[in-house]
């Protein structure tokens, strides 16, 4: 980001802090996405879900494999 104008600084910023808006909240409504996560050592994997407490919606659920 370095040596980069400060128009696409701001633009980079901007699209960063819509990433983090639509992965932590809900699409529906907006509120705060609950996150849930459970590992599974022998699998070596973990899954996460994401619940809105606001309107009852899933979001997502993925599984992360560990290494």
């Amino acid at each position: 980001m370095e040596g980069e104008p400060m128009g696409r600084q701001r633009a980079r910023l901007g699209s960063l802090e819509r990433l983090v808006q639509n992965y932590s909240h809900c699409a529906e409504c907006g509120a705060r996405l609950h996150f849930n996560y459970y590992t599974d050592f022998s699998l070596n994997t973990t899954h996460e879900k994401a619940s809105c407490p606001e309107c009852g919606i899933e979001a997502r659920k993925l599984m992360h494999r560990l290494q």
